[in-house]
């Protein structure tokens, strides 16, 4: 939904609590037999808040402590 567009990501940026403390505890999940998983998953949503092309809302994004850690 991000990568749809700057109101997309706005919209999704203003429904998801960032700000959770076992968000980050995501980028250290692996699937054992390397397949695609979780963490790959919250890594793909991350970088699509910075290519959706919004400015303001990249901002809000790196100014999150912990959310790219």
């Amino acid at each position: 939904m991000v990568t749809q567009g700057p109101d997309c990501a706005r919209d999704v940026f203003s429904h998801i609590d960032f700000n959770n403390k076992y968000l980050p505890g995501l980028l250290k999940k692996r699937d054992k037999q390397g397949r695609p998983d979780v963490r790959m998953a919250y890594i793909q949503f991350a970088l699509s808040f910075l290519i959706s092309g919004d400015n303001t809302t990249i901002v809000q994004i790196l100014e999150l402590k912990g959310f790219f850690y």
